[in-house]
């Protein structure tokens, strides 16, 4: 009797990983992701986390051009470093 292959889903396209090609394994929960649908061209180095373990990143919010406002004829000037001088 051989054992069956249990069939694994990718977390991204929830297509069959098991189909063949690259596949990552997240460090942290194991699930597995087709290394395309991680937007990778190559393994990475170190460990993989997949989007439900990796920190989440806090988002930026968007700049809103107000619909009234008239634009400074004059790009205002450049931040100074800090310690520069």
């Amino acid at each position: 009797d051989e054992a069956e292959e249990e069939d694994v889903f990718c977390v991204v396209c929830a297509g069959s990983t098991n189909e063949g090609g690259t596949v990552l394994i997240c460090n942290k929960c194991d699930a597995e992701c087709h290394l395309t649908c991680a937007g990778l061209s190559r393994v990475p180095k170190g460990d993989w986390l997949c989007t439900s373990c990796a920190p989440k990143q806090p988002k930026q919010p968007k700049e809103t051009k107000q619909p009234n406002r008239v634009e400074s004829e004059q790009a205002a000037p450049a931040p100074v470093p800090a310690g520069a001088k």
